[in-house]
């Protein structure tokens, strides 16, 4: 399915992927949901856009159920989709950090 994501989206909006919009239905309401999935299709349109389903779900990951939050990370990985899985990287490394009860690199 990853595969007609990725070719679909190559000039007008991206075909969201299942595991994507069954994690918009988890975190937004019935209201949020067709502006966020429009959001995220946005992403993927361009051919340096890359990896879009694991795109999508950092984006949704990073906002966190975050209607406001979607539209400047879905701009952000349009300039360079590298820095927004690197921001979720780290996310994620204070989110075991804190589960431990200390920072990374502790």
């Amino acid at each position: 399915m990853l595969a007609s994501a990725e070719s679909a989206g190559r000039g007008g909006a991206v075909k969201l992927t299942e595991a994507v919009v069954a994690r918009v239905r988890e975190e937004y309401g019935r209201d949020a949901r067709g502006e966020v999935k429009d959001l995220l299709s946005s992403y993927g349109e361009e051919p340096h856009e890359r990896d879009t389903e694991r795109v999508h779900l950092r984006i949704l990951r990073l906002a966190r159920g975050r209607r406001d939050r979607i539209e400047g990370l879905v701009a952000r990985a349009k300039r360079d989709y590298r820095d927004l899985l690197s921001l979720s990287d780290e996310s994620d490394e204070r989110e075991r950090g804190a589960e431990r009860g200390k920072e990374p690199n502790d």
